[in-house]
């Protein structure tokens, strides 16, 4: 579920094109995810059972994108917007150039997705509160020792996202010109 699209546009000077737009509809009874879990300063945090809702909820919603065979180069909650409704609710997908189609989304593509939404909500709620919207998504490991394995092959992707971000961060410093 997306905005709906109205007109795309490309800027382009000198026979190049140096931006590219999309508007959409108005999102007007919507708010970004975290607003929308937490409140504008995190008052709603300790709303455990609302929280939890929410949580399963996009789950749900993030599991069902990835098994119609589609992904995301940046899922992070300014990319998700969120409608209350009666039966729950509506997810509202943003960013849509960073989406792409695959036969069958891979479990490292499916975990660097949630990685990537992890990181940019994980700080506002709690480990177990993490744990419980990984062990929804993917549909709540019976077993201690599959709960584990699940964990341990979704921490091993978060590793290499982090060592990642570390061997950037090292080569933006060395490539800064030094100050006499």
């Amino acid at each position: 579920r997306c905005a709906k699209p109205l007109a795309a546009m490309n800027e382009i000077r000198g026979g190049a094109i140096v931006g590219s737009y999309l508007m959409s509809e108005v999102l007007d009874r919507a708010q970004i995810l975290s607003i929308f879990a937490l409140g504008y300063h995190s008052e709603r945090l300790h709303e455990i059972a609302r929280l939890r809702a929410i949580s399963h909820a996009l789950a749900r919603e993030v599991h069902r994108l990835h098994e119609s065979g589609l992904y995301t180069l940046d899922l992070q909650q300014t990319n998700i917007m969120v409608e209350d409704s009666d039966a729950g609710p509506i997810f509202y997908f943003l960013d849509l150039e960073d989406f792409r189609r695959s036969i069958r989304v891979s479990e490292r593509r499916r975990f660097l997705n949630l990685v990537h939404l992890d990181r940019s909500i994980g700080r506002h709620v709690s480990r177990a509160t993490r744990l419980d919207f990984l062990y929804k998504y993917a549909g709540l490991p019976a077993s201690r020792s599959e709960r584990r394995d699940l964990v341990r092959r979704y921490m091993r992707v978060r590793a290499s996202v982090e060592r990642r971000r570390q061997r950037r961060r090292i080569t933006r410093a060395a490539d800064k010109p030094i100050e006499a």
